[in-house]
């Protein structure tokens, strides 16, 4: 078992943004279990259209927001989290990434 642990992980494994899944590419139909699939089957779903339009309402740190602006700064946090991610992933992975054209090289131990 070890043997096999240790192929998993020095195997590619590669995040598709989209959907937010990892993907084996010497066997593409292991599933993997991630923390947000994690946190989907422990909470109920997130009612960001209900909950932004009472933060706006009623919560005065949102009171310079509309339901659709506040929705939006959630979309843009997510978006960024999500690259962050995959950015530390080519990282630890490859050694190097690119972000906004800066180069990012781990240096040898």
């Amino acid at each position: 078992m070890l043997d096999e642990t240790n192929k998993l992980i020095n195997s590619p494994i590669k995040l598709r943004v989209k959907d937010h899944k990892y993907i084996l590419e010497s066997n593409p139909t292991i599933v993997f279990f991630s923390v947000t699939n994690l946190v989907e089957d422990q909470f109920p779903p997130f009612e960001s259209d209900k909950i932004a339009k009472d933060l706006v309402n009623n919560v005065p740190k949102y009171r310079g927001y509309t339901k659709i602006s506040l929705l939006q700064e959630w979309i843009n946090i997510r978006d960024t989290g999500t690259a962050v991610h995959l950015y530390k992933t080519t990282f630890a992975m490859a050694g190097a990434v690119d972000v906004d054209g800066l180069s990012f090289t781990r240096f040898a131990d």
